[in-house]
């Protein structure tokens, strides 16, 4: 099950401070900590596998988190800013991607499991069909890997065949 909450802050004149983390699911523990900086129409996703939570917050500007739910082929759309502090934590097999749809944004990804290779992931082509993400804006930059990801159709009879 994908969930959200609100970060509760404090705000003086001085600034700002809110928690990143409290857990509340034993069954989650991170070790590992990411941030991605993107410029405005970036699209980076859709990334994913079958053992990392991911916890997502964006700590500067504004983005569009498109998640999908491998397991119920369910999709989740979140927007995502420095203000609002909208948390997204994201379970096994299930896919994620965002776009940054300000001038520049920073997500900040708490991992379950260490980060070691685009290999060691699922990727699925930006644009799947399939998944049918409605980015804000037209993807102004994409890596090769996220251009020429496979197919949501493709990832599955993976996972099926390998089951």
């Amino acid at each position: 099950m994908i969930e959200s909450k609100f970060l509760t802050s404090y705000r003086d004149v001085r600034g700002e401070v809110y928690p990143s983390w409290k857990s509340k699911n034993e069954q989650v523990q991170f070790v590992e900590d990411r941030f991605s900086r993107s410029t405005r129409g970036v699209v980076r996703g859709m990334h994913g596998d079958a053992k990392t939570w991911k916890l997502c917050t964006c700590v500067y500007g504004q983005l569009a988190l498109i998640v999908w739910d491998v397991r119920e082929s369910k999709k989740y759309n979140f927007t995502l800013d420095d203000d609002k502090k909208l948390q997204v934590l994201i379970p096994p097999f299930c896919l994620n991607g965002h776009q940054c749809i300000s001038e520049e944004c920073v997500l900040h990804y708490k991992w379950s499991h260490p980060y070691s290779s685009p290999e060691e992931q699922w990727t699925v082509k930006y644009d799947d069909e399939t998944i049918s993400p409605h980015w804000p804006l037209h993807p102004s930059l994409l890596s090769d890997r996220d251009k020429n990801g496979k197919s949501l159709h493709e990832l599955l009879k993976e996972l099926n065949d390998d089951a």
